[in-house]
Formats: structure tokens, sequence, C-alpha cells
């Protein structure tokens, strides 16, 4: 049985977030190197104007370049989130 500690993050109105799984760091070519959290972080910077699905999908064909066909042992998953807009004030 594991505890989680639980946090609360506000997310302003046009920023995203991205959730994903470890086997998307950790994913390894035949040289054994993993495809780490800065790759994943220079696609996210890098595509800060496209649309969710394109950067998600940009993730995923970078992880398997970086792969070159190797199988991983992990699952691969990526969730992304961007708030669209602004509750209006009350009067």
């Amino acid at each position: 049985h594991a505890v989680y500690a639980g946090e609360q993050v506000p997310i302003g109105p046009g920023e995203r977030l991205l959730l994903y799984t470890d086997g998307i760091q950790e994913a390894g070519n035949a040289h054994r190197e993993q495809f780490s959290v800065a790759r994943l972080t220079d696609i996210v910077q890098r595509e800060s104007a496209w649309t969710l699905r394109t950067v998600v999908d940009n993730i995923f064909t970078a992880v398997q370049a970086h792969a070159e066909g190797a199988s991983q042992p992990d699952d691969m998953t990526v969730v992304m989130i961007e708030r669209k807009w602004s509750p209006s004030p009350k009067p």
C-alpha cells in the first residue's frame, strides 16, 4: 500500500501542464542512452505555439527516433492539458 502526498498547482489561462510516465524519459537506445528530461523539455519549449496534439505526437516521434527500434520495457504515457479561459470577475 503506497501513500502519496497531494499538491495543488494553479494553471493560469494559456498555460499548459505536461504529465508523463517514466517510460518516456527512460526510453533507451542500443547505446543505453536514455531519452532524458532535457530532451523532453526541449521539445515542449521549442513547440510551445503548436497544438497539444502536435506536441504530444512530436514527443512520441522523438522518443521512437531516439530508441532506434530498440524495444522498451516500460509503458509510455503522455497527457498534456491547457487552460484556455479565465473566469469572469464577480461584480
